[in-house]
């Protein structure tokens, strides 16, 4: 497998392991959808400067999408929610919360 192939898989693995959208991964990273649609289909390799947004949206180093599979700790999970949960109001964000205390209740 070809360094773009495995770049390329490896954003996709990370992108469905958050259970993103494209949409929502794209926005997260600062990218466009149409980007990550090609970089998911292996159109073409990632360049630099969409590596950094990648890398520093979801707290990864370059070298981490060089690596298969991408897995992420509880600590690295956290900072990619805590990330996201930035993009939602009070009321919002009140809402998350009692969605994770039902979930929690279920998973029980």
């Amino acid at each position: 497998m070809g360094y773009q192939t495995l770049i390329n898989s490896n954003i996709k693995r990370l992108r469905k392991d958050l259970n993103l959208t494209q949409e929502r991964f794209a926005e997260i990273a600062e990218i466009s959808p149409d980007t990550l649609r090609n970089l998911e289909r292996d159109r073409y390799a990632p360049n630099p400067a969409t590596i950094d947004k990648i890398c520093s949206a979801f707290n990864l180093t370059p070298l981490t999408l060089l690596l298969s599979p991408i897995s992420l700790d509880k600590t690295e999970a956290i900072k990619v929610i805590n990330q996201q949960l930035e993009f939602f109001e009070p009321e919002e964000l009140l809402q998350i919360s009692e969605i994770l205390k039902i979930i929690k209740k279920i998973s029980k």
